[in-house]
């Protein structure tokens, strides 16, 4: 199966961006208020459904289209269709990741090890989540503010980590950059275009730089988010198809 849909599969993750809501003046406040305020800022749900337009640069360019299904905390449905047709289905849960490649006619029963083995960097469900949800990823250690006059900025290092984190005034996720030397991974996060959404504020573009065991550059353009509406994701395999270890 092409590594690239693979990818987009287990990330996926429009009009005038409202600047409203990113724009104002930074004020003094404490770290542990911000983090309070940016837990805020994104939509509370415990369902989620939505259309993006995917494209990925790197080895092989592709655009592609993705539907994404996600009931908090148990599953992640994608599925991604290239020229209106089904290309791949894949079902996430906190402990596997399965995929139908419809292009091969395979059904291939994955956990997240075998993803980190291929791309280069840690990948979990809470990851995943976040990702989607459009919060800071691997955020769960102890930040230090930085000085900076137009966004709120915080940094976490460790012997082989850098976590840089910039938020908005309006305390929406701006960029995030994670760099690695074990493993070696680059990777930039950036979220633009917000609209109000539920109960906070929806980036409905979202663009992923990785620099790991290949390059590339994915561009997320969310078209329509629906959240807290019920959900169904079906994952049926057809038994014609062949089952890869």
């Amino acid at each position: 199966m092409n590594k690239y849909i693979y990818f987009l599969l287990i990330v996926v993750l429009s009009s005038c961006a409202d600047r409203r809501l990113t724009d104002g003046k930074i004020k003094p406040l404490s770290p542990e208020t911000i983090w309070e305020e940016a837990a805020a800022a994104v939509p509370a749900f415990t369902t989620l459904q939505g259309k993006a337009r995917v494209e990925v640069q790197g080895a092989i360019s592709q655009q592609l289209v993705a539907d994404i299904t996600m009931q908090t905390d148990s599953f992640i449905g994608i599925s991604v269709r290239v020229l209106g047709l089904e290309a791949a289905r894949m079902l996430v849960t906190p402990d596997s990741v399965k995929v139908i490649d419809r292009l091969n006619r395979q059904y291939l029963p994955r956990d997240f090890a075998y993803f980190e083995q291929q791309f280069g960097f840690p990948l979990s469900f809470d990851n995943l989540q976040d990702l989607i949800a459009g919060r800071p990823l691997l955020a769960d250690v102890t930040m230090y503010p930085v000085v900076n006059d137009t966004r709120y900025q915080f940094r976490m290092s460790s012997s082989d980590l850098l976590n840089e984190i910039w938020l908005y005034p309006g305390f929406m996720l701006d960029r995030q950059q994670v760099k690695s030397t074990y493993p070696a991974f680059d990777i930039t996060l950036i979220a633009d275009d917000y609209k109000k959404t539920g109960s906070g504020s929806f980036s409905f573009f979202r663009q992923i730089l990785v620099e790991a065991v290949e390059n590339y550059a994915i561009d997320l353009d969310w078209a329509s988010v629906t959240l807290d509406e019920p959900v169904y994701f079906g994952f049926t395999v057809n038994s014609r198809y062949e089952v890869v270890h």
